[in-house]
C-alpha cells in the first residue's frame, strides 16, 4: 500500500480540501475521488505529511480491493473504503 496526498474541490461549494489516502496505486485513488469531486490531484505523500494530517485530525482514507466471486463464478474485486480522523 502506498500513501498519497489528494487535493480536490467540492462541487457544491468550490472549497478546496486535502486528504491523505492509502491505496494500491495512484489510479485507484483517482478513480475514487474523481467520482465525487473535481480538480483532483494526486501525489505521493511523505511520512511527515501523513503524521501532520493525523495530528491535525485530517481524514486518512484507506482504499482496499478484495477479490470476491459472484454466484455465477465471475471473479471481481470489491472496493472497501475506510476513513480515520
Amino acid at each position: 500500500m502506498v500513501k498519497f496526498r489528494v487535493s480536490f474541490r467540492w462541487y457544491e461549494s468550490d472549497t478546496f480540501c486535502t486528504n491523505i489516502c492509502i491505496a494500491e496505486n495512484e489510479d485507484v485513488v483517482k478513480e475514487h475521488y474523481c467520482e465525487k469531486y473535481k480538480d483532483v490531484t494526486v501525489s505521493p505523500a511523505s511520512d511527515y505529511e501523513v503524521e501532520d494530517a493525523k495530528r491535525r485530525g485530517m481524514p486518512v482514507v484507506t482504499i482496499t480491493h478484495t477479490p470476491a466471486t459472484l454466484p455465477d463464478g465471475t471473479e471481481i474485486k470489491e472496493k472497501s473504503v475506510t476513513t480515520k480522523f
